[in-house]
């Protein structure tokens, strides 16, 4: 049970920081681009994630 102290809180922090990250040009710039180019999800995060090169985009 002590191994999951700090978990709810953590969960609540992370939603209030994602709740103000949609409010960023950014975030929004990058919703825009889903309404507007009408591509698959997939391809906007490939398009979105490539740049830093990790996980799924990263080049083997």
């Amino acid at each position: 049970m002590t191994r999951f102290l700090g978990v709810r809180a953590a969960m609540r922090a992370g939603t209030e920081i994602q709740a103000l990250a949609f409010t960023t040009e950014a975030s929004k710039a990058y919703m825009a681009g889903f309404r507007r180019d009408g591509g698959s999800v997939k391809a906007q995060l490939d398009q979105r994630d490539t740049t830093f090169g990790d996980y799924r985009t990263k080049k083997e």
